[in-house]
C-alpha cells in the first residue's frame, strides 16, 4: 500500500494534486483509505473531479474527539474552503471510551489480550462455539464471514452504548460546524456505512435469528440524518450509492477486511463529487 506521509510535519497521508488546499478531510481508517493506495482513495479520486485539492487528516482507530481536534489543531490553519467529517458506525463506541477516565481505559484485559494475540487461546474459544453448536455464516461472493452470536453481541453493544455516546458525538459534530463557521468553510457531514450495514439484507437471508436487529444496524445513521435535517447541515449518506452497487454483485469491500476496495472508494468520490455539483459548491 503506498502511502505519501507528505503532510509537514506530522504523519498525516496529505494532499495529493500538490498547490492550495481547497479542503481537509478528518475521520477514521475510511478517510484515511485503509487497504488502499494514496490514489486510489477516495479523497484523491475527489481531488482529481474537482480539480482542488483536499488534505487527508484521517487516522485509522481514531473518533469524533480526535477529529475535531484534529481539525482545530492542523486543519482551520490552512484555510480550507471546505471541512469533510467523516462518520463512521463504531464511532458511538469510540467516543464513550475516549471520555472515559485515562485509568479505566487503559486498563489491561487478560481476555482481550488472548483474544488479540493467542492462537491457542482462539483455537479453544472456537471449539468451545463448534461444541455449543454455534455456526459461521458465509457470504462467499461478497468475501463477509461472520458468527450471528458475535454480530448480534456488538449490535447490542452498541445499541446500550447509544444513549452516551451520539451525544457526545454530537458534541463534537457541533464544535466542529462551528469552527468551520468561523473559518467560513463549508462545513460537510459524510456517513460512511459498515460492511454490514451495505449487506444486510444478504445477512439477514442467511440468519433469520438476526431480523430483530433491523432497527439498531444502522442506528446512528438514521440519527446522524435526523440531527442533519434538523440543524440544516449539509450531510452526504453514502449508504445508498454503495448497497445499489452491491446489490448488482459488484464488489466495494475487500473480501478479508471490513474496508472499502479500489471501487468502494470510487464510489464515494463520485457520489460526493455528484452532490457537491447538485449543492454548486463546485
Amino acid at each position: 500500500m503506498k502511502t505519501n506521509l507528505n503532510f509537514p510535519g506530522a504523519g498525516f497521508r496529505g494532499g495529493t494534486l500538490g498547490g492550495p488546499p481547497w479542503g481537509v478531510a478528518v475521520g477514521d481508517s475510511f478517510t484515511f483509505g485503509l487497504g488502499v493506495n494514496q490514489e486510489a482513495t477516495w479523497i484523491a479520486q475527489l481531488a482529481n473531479l474537482s480539480r482542488h485539492d483536499i488534505i487527508n487528516l484521517g487516522v485509522p482507530g481514531w473518533g469524533p474527539q480526535q477529529y475535531t481536534r484534529t481539525l482545530e489543531q492542523y486543519g482551520f490553519r490552512l484555510k480550507p474552503k471546505i471541512v469533510f467529517y467523516g462518520l463512521f458506525s463504531n464511532d458511538v463506541g469510540n467516543v464513550t471510551r475516549f471520555a472515559k477516565d485515562d485509568a479505566h481505559f487503559n486498563r489491561f484485559s487478560l481476555r482481550q489480550f488472548l483474544r488479540l494475540n493467542s492462537v491457542t487461546s482462539n483455537l479453544l474459544r472456537k471449539l468451545r462455539r463448534a461444541n455449543l453448536g454455534v455456526e459461521d455464516i458465509e457470504l462467499a461472493n461478497v468475501g463477509l464471514h461472520f458468527s450471528p452470536e458475535s454480530l448480534q453481541g456488538r449490535v447490542s453493544s452498541d445499541s446500550k452504548r447509544f444513549p452516551q455516546g451520539w451525544p457526545l458525538t454530537r458534541q463534537q459534530i457541533e464544535a466542529a460546524y462551528s469552527e468551520s463557521q468561523k473559518s467560513s468553510a463549508t462545513f460537510v457531514l459524510l456517513y460512511f456505512p459498515s460492511k454490514e450495514e451495505v449487506y444486510w439484507r444478504a445477512i439477514k437471508e442467511k440468519s433469520k435469528s438476526l431480523e430483530p436487529f433491523d432497527d439498531r444496524i444502522d442506528q446512528l445513521r438514521k440519527t446522524a440524518m435526523e440531527f442533519c435535517h434538523s440543524r440544516k447541515l449539509f450531510c452526504i449518506d453514502l449508504t445508498a450509492a454503495l448497497k445499489a452497487r452491491a446489490e448488482q454483485g459488484e464488489k466495494v469491500y475487500f473480501s478479508i477486511d471490513s474496508h472499502w476496495n479500489d471501487a468502494g472508494n470510487r464510489i464515494v468520490a463520485d457520489e460526493i463529487y455528484k452532490q457537491l455539483v447538485e449543492k454548486k459548491i463546485l
